[in-house]
């Protein structure tokens, strides 16, 4: 398994529209369900800073994460 860790900082006023991109519905898991070797995404937020979030995506393998990226480039 490869997991893959992205920080982010997400302006106030755009909080909900970042939550709706990257939670598990969102619009960046449906491009990721694309990919073979894609697992699952958790989108994380800070609690003591709420305009600050991870998400951590699950691939079976370095290897589909890398060939993703590569084959998704454009989108």
């Amino acid at each position: 398994m490869y997991v893959y860790i992205w920080e982010y900082f997400a302006l106030a006023e755009y909080k909900n529209k970042f939550e709706e991109a990257y939670n598990t519905d969102g619009g960046w898991v449906e491009l990721f369900r694309q990919g073979a070797g894609y697992l699952r995404t958790y989108l994380l937020q800070d609690k003591t800073n709420h305009t600050r979030y991870v998400t951590i995506d699950y691939w079976e393998s370095i290897g589909h994460q890398t060939a993703f990226k590569r084959d998704h480039i454009d989108d």
